[in-house]
């Protein structure tokens, strides 16, 4: 599962992107989500326990995004936080940035879910993450057990990496 933040971008409807540079550039005008949030995740085809996520759950409500993640990393499912090599921005509007927090029904995912530490899965929980190297290429490493927050101790399990993955742009 590759994971990571966004960048939340003032946006007007008259803006356009057309190429990967227009992403880039306007990306340099935002902030980060805050660092418990990720806003995206991909995942190969059953390669995730979809059985044990709530079936009533809402994409896009408080709660979600974090539930599924924690579920991985405790079902040993390689997570991994793109976070600082792949850009994604949210063209934020008049809305604001946090449309799902100001539904009526905001907390359903919470009351459904139950007890439980959403932290844990945040993507600084993630067991593993990507950074470029020297030559510009995306390396996935493993993240380090003791520079990972305490909240995700009992979470992440220390793994070692079956490859240092290199993947060229």
């Amino acid at each position: 599962m590759v994971i990571g933040r966004r960048i939340d971008v003032p946006w007007t409807a008259n803006k356009s992107l057309y190429l990967p540079y227009d992403v880039t550039y306007e990306s340099t005008k935002g902030k980060p989500i805050k660092t418990y949030a990720e806003d995206f995740f991909f995942i190969a085809r059953n390669a995730f326990p979809w059985h044990r996520v709530h079936e009533d759950l809402v994409i896009g409500r408080p709660g979600y995004d974090n539930f599924v993640v924690a579920i991985a990393v405790y079902n040993n499912v390689s997570v991994i936080d793109a976070t600082l090599t792949l850009r994604a921005i949210h063209q934020s509007d008049q809305e604001g940035n946090r449309a799902g927090w100001q539904h009526r029904d905001n907390g359903r995912n919470w009351r459904r879910i139950g007890k439980f530490n959403y932290a844990q899965g945040s993507p600084s929980c993630a067991p593993y993450e990507t950074r470029f190297d020297e030559n510009g290429r995306v390396r996935v490493l493993r993240r380090k057990y003791s520079v990972l927050p305490k909240v995700c101790y009992n979470v992440t399990t220390v793994r070692s990496i079956k490859f240092d993955g290199i993947i060229e742009q």
